[in-house]
């Protein structure tokens, strides 16, 4: 039986194992979309100290699994920002687990609709939970693919 998965609103002192995972991911999942290139440049934004700053911002839940943190995913407005798990944990539905306290969360505030900025390696991953493609867009030279749903 895999271990239970908590979901918990995270605290300024997960920064740092928060900025771990989200490499981890970028490293391990995402350099199949991007060159290592994109990781350096936006990897740096993802240093425990801006994620402090982010967390001022918005709210922000990390997954625990067996007293680690092995997710986590972030509301500001309407918009979804870093959803990241690590790669090992990938296949075991935490970022489901995430995205569902995300949406209850927003539905609870009366958010009529959320969007995410993807990456291309997470466009399937949303459209299994029902959100569609917009429009491609970029931060600085990084393609994202913007993705709503209407909850």
């Amino acid at each position: 039986m895999p271990p239970l998965t908590i979901i918990r609103e995270a605290t300024p002192t997960d920064a740092a194992p928060i900025s771990a995972i989200i490499l981890a991911a970028l490293w391990g999942s995402n350099t199949a979309d991007y060159p290592p290139g994109i990781i350096e440049e936006i990897a740096p934004s993802f240093a425990p100290d801006r994620l402090v700053d982010l967390m001022a911002m918005r709210r922000t839940w990390i997954a625990e699994s067996a007293g680690a943190i092995v997710g986590t995913a972030s509301l500001q407005g309407d918009g979804v920002r870093t959803v990241f798990v690590l790669p090992a944990a990938q296949a075991g539905r935490i970022g489901v687990s995430l995205m569902r306290q995300v949406e209850t969360f927003a539905r609870g505030r009366q958010i009529a609709s959320l969007t995410v900025p993807s990456s291309i390696t997470a466009v399937n991953f949303y459209r299994k939970l029902g959100y569609v493609v917009l429009r491609d867009q970029y931060w600085r030279n990084v393609r994202t693919i913007l993705m709503r749903k209407d909850l």
